[in-house]
């Protein structure tokens, strides 16, 4: 009776293991799928960018944007590109971003740590024509100015501006110098067309030039 009762206990308890076995699996399964289901993506942030860009450097010199989150003070200058968000001079933007860091094997030398892509743009507002604002060009080195006709220069291989005869000569004995410039610009009604320079505010080498005009 005795070798009876063990034969039939001893399929039971192999299959009752097997059970339990693939229970724990299947556990495991699911808190897997379960925490891959509970990682979200990076919060989005809603950031405000000024209407022109600034002279800045980094590798090399180029056109900063400046930038701040909705509700703080400051403006920041942002080194690089926003994915997917088309920028133009003479507008005031409001977006949505989603910023991302970029994997450690991805990471390239001297480059940014993260990625920074559009979500929504939330607004854009065209700034007055009758606005000035300070524009600090070549405090970095030479060639922030490059002269395309006899009263239109380039700024760092992107935005045009124009200016009076006088003033244009004034840039052009500058460049010779090779001085820095504190410049008072203007959009065009049209932000699409050059700037405008209302004056030349300042001018002072470029070692003595923050201090001398900023």
């Amino acid at each position: 009776m005795t070798i009876l009762t063990l034969s039939v206990r001893a399929p039971l308890l192999f299959f009752a293991f097997i059970f339990v076995l693939l229970a724990l699996l299947g556990c495991g399964a699911a808190g897997s799928s379960s925490a891959t289901q509970n990682t979200t993506p990076n919060n989005p942030e809603t950031w405000q960018i000024r209407h022109y860009q600034v002279e800045c450097t980094g590798v090399g010199v180029f056109t900063c944007l400046q930038v701040k989150q909705v509700g703080s003070e400051g403006w920041t200058y942002f080194y690089d590109a926003i994915v997917g968000f088309d920028y133009q001079w003479g507008y005031n933007y409001t977006i949505a971003v989603r910023v991302d860091d970029i994997p450690p094997a991805q990471l390239m030398a001297d480059g940014a740590s993260t990625t920074t892509t559009l979500l929504e743009l939330v607004e854009r507002s065209q700034e007055l024509a009758t606005t000035v604002f300070d524009f600090a060009v070549g405090q970095y080195g030479a060639g922030a100015l490059e002269k395309t006709s006899d009263d239109t220069y380039r700024i760092l291989g992107g935005k045009l501006l124009q200016c009076a005869a006088l003033d244009c000569a004034s840039i052009d004995s500058l460049l010779v110098q090779e001085m820095a410039m504190l410049l008072e610009l203007k959009h065009n009604e049209d932000p699409s067309l050059p700037l405008r320079l209302s004056q030349i505010k300042c001018s002072a080498a470029r070692s003595t030039f923050r201090e001398s005009c900023l």
